[in-house]
């Protein structure tokens, strides 16, 4: 299965999950600085961020993607 955000809870999930890790606090950090200067129909440009996963297994041990 897979899921989104790796939080602190999800290697406890049966069965296992295997999220999409993200740099949340850059995800906040971009949102803040695009997003707050904006008003009416105003947009930002898309900032695509690097992702990784992080695979769960019950047969193998936990491996990490790192984020790039």
């Amino acid at each position: 299965m897979v899921g989104f955000d790796d939080i602190s809870i999800t290697p406890f999930y049966t069965p296992p999950l295997t999220p999409v890790r993200q740099d949340t606090r850059r995800t906040e950090e971009l949102t803040a600085e695009k997003g707050m200067p904006l008003s009416g129909a105003q947009t930002a440009d898309p900032q695509v961020l690097p992702a990784g996963l992080a695979l769960r297994s019950p047969r193998l041990p936990v491996a990490h993607w790192a984020l790039e």
